[in-house]
């Protein structure tokens, strides 16, 4: 038996044979969405750990949402966000608060202020109780516009919004570094955090913790045969001494005086499993002792790292 086929069904047809065999030879589109996914799971869950624990990513400026954006940045992507006068109030206190510690700081290293001792410590004590005052009343507000906040229409808060926005800084990221994923996920962390670094290098003692639980999050989740379509471990990949040199441009003074170290220990390792980036090391070094061999941190640990 003979069937017609109408040129409408062979339209119909037609288009399915395209869709089949654009899904056999470019699975590339496909398996990428799956990994901007993982990568988008992880760093929620960073952001859910962080909130859950308490502890202070950095000074609270009215971070919130999916992506702990604050409002005025989420506004620069165009998020529609919710902002009353206590947030308004808020960051006008910040700024007197700031003005206080300038006159506190200015005050204690100020001699013109009397030939008593008690007259110029009184003064100190003035602008830094001025200080701890308004930075109250600014912690006040912010809790009220927390408070307000719950069932407002704000977009932070939308799971869907905030997946578009990191696919698309993601993929900068990876654009301008090279598809390098560290510096990608740091590129992400500086965007959805409105973070500009002055040397325009994408890791930062700031984001090196996000960083590193994406990046750890990633390569547990993600099969074998996706970890090829990223730069993993862009620095010392190879013999020679370029990597080197990019590395002392890039540095300044005070770290490059450990680069010599650095590279023979990662020379030595480097056929391990788990590789370091060194900028990112550094960086940690950076955070926890600004390279000051004699540092003790609060909880009695010593040295640069």
């Amino acid at each position: 038996m003979i069937y017609k086929t109408t040129p409408f069904l062979r339209m119909i047809l037609f288009l399915l044979l395209i869709i089949i065999f654009g899904m056999a030879f470019c699975p590339e589109r496909a398996r990428s969405d799956d990994e901007y996914d993982i990568l988008l799971k992880g760093a929620l869950d960073y952001n859910a750990k962080i909130r859950e624990s308490g502890a202070p990513w950095s000074q609270d400026l009215g971070e919130d949402g999916v992506l702990l954006m604050r409002p005025e940045v989420a506004q620069s992507f165009g998020f529609q966000v919710y902002v009353d006068e206590n947030y308004r109030m808020f960051h006008e206190k910040l700024d007197q608060a700031e003005e206080f510690l300038n006159q506190t700081i200015e005050a204690m290293k100020s001699t013109s202020w009397g030939k008593k001792k008690e007259d110029h410590v009184a003064n100190v004590a003035h602008f830094a109780c001025l200080y701890q005052k308004t930075m109250r009343s600014a912690d006040e507000d912010l809790k009220k516009y927390r408070a307000a906040l719950h069932g407002k229409k704000d977009e932070r808060f939308d799971r869907k919004r905030c997946a578009s926005l990191v696919q698309k800084l993601l993929k900068e990221g990876l654009e301008r570094n090279g598809r390098n994923l560290r510096d990608a996920l740091g590129y992400l962390y500086n965007k959805s955090r409105g973070i500009e670094p002055p040397d325009g290098f994408p890791l930062t003692p700031e984001n090196i913790r996000f960083v590193n639980y994406v990046f750890d999050y990633f390569l547990k989740k993600a099969k074998p045969s996706a970890l090829g379509m990223f730069d993993l471990d862009r620095m010392f990949s190879s013999p020679g001494s370029q990597n080197l040199d990019l590395l002392k441009k890039i540095l300044g003074r005070v770290e490059r005086r450990y680069l010599p170290l650095m590279e023979s220990v990662l020379k030595r390792h480097e056929k391990e499993k788990y590789r370091v980036e060194p900028l990112l090391f550094l960086a940690l070094m950076r955070q926890e002792s600004r390279f000051d061999p004699l540092s003790i941190s609060q909880v009695g640990a010593a040295g640069i790292t």
